[in-house]
């Protein structure tokens, strides 16, 4: 494996290691948890997922201690994010809810109670009631059929008798969609609801219709990429039909290996893959094991064997001279490996990037004159504009602006003054007075034209920005003054697929120079 990144060494963190258990993998999904840089509640969720799973195993380095703040953590977003219906709000607790991430939300912490968590009895059982309601409404898709799926299943682990949910959406699906629902992870979530109802039959007929490496459709806002399909499938057998693995280990394990090596996972798909990947070392109990190695190969040619320490997921640190890392093993069985590489690369973009996304960022005054050469106290705007490349429309995108040295977002009320090239009637209306929270206004600029972002933020030296994308030029306009005196370089504006890491670009690079008043 290549080490193909050159990193300042603060905070490098180039690592390597193997495992006879595919669990070992889950070292390299942590690291990629950990510095998950947004924040919906899904994502924010994903990250506990780690400390809630692997505290028990010492391998991994989390203590007790850390795995109770993390928890802590992740309740308190939820608590703070719980509306009056009982479901999560994606961004705060209002009514810009995606079921499926309140479904989820309310999955880790029934696992939780279930791992000894203090879980608030009052917070469980309002996210109870919600997934009630779910399971009692029709769905008008089959990605909204199996989020109903989902929440009757763990509405059965609660211990709610839900024979009239299942049967009622199982009779629906069988009618509108024919016998690729069985396929799909609503059979999957069905069949372990009857097994836990003690219905074996049914229970076994559908999980025996499950099929692991079934390509999915390219639909990341439905959270249905391959990986979270197979992870969460799973799971499941792991969990309810632990017998079925001695049949379906290599191709079940295949189908979590494949993508998270070919680099097509995410936030949620990283923290299934862990959940899955636990349960499944759980019900399968202890392997052959053998002896490990790990070389590095130098940049002047040579060779060096990396000490691997003692334990059932060694990692060891890779040295900033190595080019390539090699893996080897005697044991009498597959053996999983991975490199990850985390930190600040030495040398930034010098040209624009477009990878099924455009993204374009221009400073200009308040008369939309593009700008390079200011005054110290100037505000100036910051035109952020992307749209989808390719025809097909891209969920969830996250824009990163860094600001450059030197420079402050000016932030204001929604209502205050508007950006250049913003009116009145072409700013989309937010939340207001008595109305339902549905939308959100940002305090620090506005969206042009009918489009509104989901969210945005100001972090300490950057601009978030949340929302879809399609053909159409999407705009979002925010103030920024120059404070300091000099010049400084613009980093690139950045944009990504938050569900789809194959969708990714970033802006033309920049100066900018700040000069004394005359």
């Amino acid at each position: 494996a290549a080490v193909d990144r050159d990193l300042f060494p603060e905070l490098r963190a180039v690592r390597a290691g193997m495992s006879v258990l595919p669990l070992g993998l889950a070292h390299g999904l942590v690291a990629y948890l950990e510095k998950f840089p947004y924040g919906c509640t899904e994502q924010l969720v994903s990250q506990g997922v780690p400390a809630l799973v692997l505290a028990r195993r010492p391998e991994f380095g989390i203590n007790p201690a850390q795995a109770e703040a993390t928890f802590e953590k992740v309740l308190d977003m939820l608590r703070s994010r719980q509306n009056e219906e009982g479901a999560y709000g994606l961004w705060a607790a209002n009514a810009h809810v995606d079921d499926y991430v309140s479904v989820y939300a309310q999955h880790f912490l029934i696992d939780a109670r279930e791992r000894g968590y203090p879980v608030p009895p009052e917070v469980l059982a309002q996210g109870d009631r919600y997934l009630q309601r779910l399971a009692a409404s029709e769905g008008a898709s089959l990605f909204d059929e199996r989020t109903r799926a989902y929440a009757i299943y763990l509405l059965t682990r609660e211990g709610i008798i839900t024979t009239g949910y299942a049967t009622s959406l199982e009779r629906r699906v069988r009618t509108n969609y024919g016998p690729t629902w069985q396929q799909d992870l609503t059979g999957a979530f069905l069949a372990a609801t009857y097994q836990l109802l003690h219905q074996d039959g049914p229970a076994n007929t559908l999980i025996g219709a499950s099929r692991f490496g079934q390509k999915r459709p390219a639909d990341y806002e439905a959270y249905d990429d391959d990986l979270t399909h197979d992870a969460m499938l799973l799971y499941l057998l792991a969990r309810h039909f632990p017998a079925r693995l001695t049949t379906l280990k290599a191709e079940a394990i295949d189908a979590i290996v494949r993508p998270i090596q070919g680099g097509a996972y995410n936030s949620l798909s990283s923290a299934t893959a862990i959940l899955a990947l636990d349960a499944y070392v759980t019900a399968s109990g202890p392997v052959a094991t053998g002896r490990l190695t790990v070389t590095e190969g130098l940049k002047d040619g040579s060779k060096r064997i990396l000490p691997l320490p003692a334990g059932t997921f060694p990692q060891a640190d890779v040295s900033p001279e190595a080019k390539s890392v090699a893996f080897a093993s005697d044991a009498p069985v597959n053996v999983f490996y991975l490199l990850s590489q985390a930190g600040y690369d030495r040398t930034i973009p010098a040209k624009a990037l477009s990878q099924g996304l455009e993204v374009l960022r221009e400073y200009t005054d308040r008369s939309g004159k593009p700008v390079s050469d200011v005054t110290l106290g100037d505000e100036l705007q910051v035109h952020l504009r992307f749209r989808a490349l390719g025809g097909r429309p891209v969920a969830s995108v996250a824009l990163v602006d860094l600001l450059p040295g030197g420079f402050e977002v000016v932030e204001q009320p929604a209502a205050a003054s508007v950006p250049a090239g913003v009116t009145a009637d072409n700013v989309e209306a937010g939340e207001g007075e008595g109305e339902p929270a549905t939308t959100w206004t940002p305090t620090f600029g506005q969206a042009v034209g009918s489009w509104s972002p989901e969210y945005a933020e100001v972090r300490e030296d950057r601009v978030n920005v949340y929302g879809d994308a399609d053909a159409s030029v999407r705009e979002f306009v925010y103030t920024v003054k120059a404070t300091a005196v000099g010049s400084f370089a613009v980093p690139p504006a950045y944009g990504e697929g938050m569900y789809d890491r194959s969708v990714r670009a970033w802006s033309q690079p920049g100066r900018i120079t700040v000069r004394r008043p005359r």
